[in-house]
C-alpha cells in the first residue's frame, strides 16, 4: 500500500515503454501505404533476381542456339547442293 516514490517512477517508466511499443505496432499496422510500398520493393527485388538468373541461363543457351542454327543452315545448304547435283546429273534444270 505504501509504495516508495522510486518504485512508482519505475512502474511509470515501464508502462511508458510498453505504451510506446504498442503505439509503434499500431502505427505500423495502420500505415497501409508503407506496408504496400515495402511489399512492392520486395517483389521487385525478387523479380530482379529472377531476371538476372534467366539472363544468365539465356546467355549459356544462346551459344547452343547459335550452334543449332549453324547446323540447321549447313544441313539445308547441303540438301540444296545435293539436290542441284542430282538434278544436274539427270539433265534436269537446277533450281
Amino acid at each position: 500500500m505504501g509504495e516508495r516514490p522510486d518504485e512508482i517512477r519505475k512502474r511509470i517508466e515501464e508502462t511508458r515503454e510498453q505504451m510506446s511499443e504498442t503505439v509503434s505496432a499500431i502505427q505500423q499496422k495502420v500505415n497501409v501505404p508503407a506496408r504496400v510500398k515495402g511489399r512492392i520493393a520486395g517483389v521487385k527485388e525478387e523479380m530482379g533476381d529472377t531476371l538476372d538468373r534467366a539472363r544468365g541461363v539465356g546467355k549459356g543457351n544462346a551459344l547452343y542456339a547459335l550452334l543449332g542454327v549453324l547446323i540447321l543452315a549447313l544441313t539445308v545448304a547441303g540438301l540444296v547442293l545435293r539436290t542441284r547435283w542430282v538434278r544436274s546429273r539427270k539433265g534436269e534444270p537446277a533450281l
